[in-house]
């Protein structure tokens, strides 16, 4: 729901913290995660599984 609305927006995301690659997610620990900064300029993370869950 957060990446359809970011989508959306046309907000910039990443699948890294390092802002490498754009516009993708990442799926570690079997989940689906993604970075985005938020109007204020915070680098926000949204995950889907916690870290360390496995797969």
């Amino acid at each position: 729901m957060i990446h359809a609305r970011l989508e959306h927006r046309g907000i910039t995301y990443w699948a890294d913290p390092h802002q490498r690659w754009v516009g993708q997610y990442n799926t570690n620990d079997g989940g689906r995660g993604l970075y985005f900064d938020d109007p204020a300029g915070h680098h926000l993370e949204v995950i889907t599984r916690r870290y360390g869950s496995g797969g």
